[in-house]
């Protein structure tokens, strides 16, 4: 009897030892499986960054090697072929079966001298672009040496306040993302919306920049950006038609463009008004050019998004930021 109770009370122990053994079996195996795929993740966002350089030296090139006395969205710099196409790296290009490529990058550049300067921009601008009333008051709250905060507006006491405190600045921006700490911008009306079916919502990343003189580019600004410039309807229209170039058009893209103020003095339809203020605000060829890449993963969908601001003087682009975008 005392011997089976004996034998008994080690199959007991025997037991439990068994299931703790497999217990800690399977957690080093899980432990192992986690480091094993973060490990993995590095790795191909080592990859992913490598690549994201590749594809801003790409950009960085067609910027350089345009030799033109104007900038304009049908030169290479701005339009461009997927690059997958272009045959630049084997990750980017799909087998000669039907297997898609493990990598897709893509890369999109805006010119900052296309865009309104926000540090020099009327509240009346800066609702014809879209910005409400309430995101007009915080960001000249933000931006102001005191603390007293305009009806609608926020200062220190507001963001302080916060989950996550933060000071209210109190002085201009220096960078166009810093439009992300103010009360009432969030990332979707900063970077806007892409979508092949809902088309393109413009975002302020698009419309407004803290880069050069106020001088905006008449070749390259939105339609939006044109309205703010106190200039009539009717002179936006004969801007937008002029410089319009697609497969369509006739002749050279040279004749599409404005390379000095003699091609504004030519448009049809322009009161003298309307040809003061473009003459004294407007130019043709930038310096200040922001460049939006994304290189992406395709069996994980892990991406890295880079913004990169840089600078052109003749044949030479300098980086002036470089920031992680999300």
């Amino acid at each position: 009897m005392i011997v089976s109770h004996r034998r008994g009370s080690v199959l007991i122990v025997v037991l439990f030892v068994s299931v703790v053994l497999g217990l800690i079996a399977v957690s080093l195996a899980y432990r192992s499986a986690l480091v094993l795929r973060a490990s993995r993740q590095r790795a191909i966002m080592t990859k992913l960054q490598a690549q994201a350089d590749s594809v801003m030296a790409i950009a960085i090139m067609r910027l350089s090697e345009n030799a033109a006395s104007f900038d304009h969205p049908a030169q290479s710099w701005h339009t461009h072929e997927p690059l997958a196409a272009e045959g630049w790296i084997d990750d980017w290009t799909a087998d000669d079966g039907d297997t898609p490529p493990q990598f897709v990058a893509d890369y999109r550049v805006s010119d900052e001298e296309g865009k309104l300067h926000v540090l020099m921009a009327s509240s009346k601008s800066l609702q014809k672009l879209g910005m409400s009333e309430d995101q007009i008051t915080c960001l000249f709250d933000y931006m102001d040496g005191d603390d007293y905060s305009r009806p609608g507006g926020a200062e220190s006491g507001y963001y302080e306040a916060l989950a996550s405190p933060r000071r209210c600045k109190n002085t201009p921006l220096e960078t166009l993302d810093e439009l992300l700490a103010i009360k009432g911008f969030g990332p979707a009306d900063y970077w806007g919306l892409r979508d092949d079916e809902a088309g393109t919502t413009l975002g302020w990343s698009d419309l407004l920049t803290t880069c050069g003189q106020g001088k905006v580019n008449i070749n390259t600004a939105p339609r939006a950006v044109l309205s703010t410039l106190g200039i009539s309807e009717a002179a936006v229209e004969q801007i937008d038609a002029f410089r319009t170039f697609d497969a369509f058009s006739s002749g050279k893209l040279e004749d599409h463009a404005f390379v000095s103020s003699e091609d504004i003095e030519r448009l049809q339809g322009l009161s003298d008004a309307d040809r003061q203020m473009l003459s004294g605000r407007t130019v043709f060829k930038s310096e200040h050019f922001r460049i939006l890449i994304t290189v992406r993963h395709v069996p994980t969908g892990l991406r890295h998004v880079v913004d990169v601001l840089v600078r052109r003087s003749g044949d030479k682009v300098d980086i002036l930021q470089r920031r992680r975008a999300w």
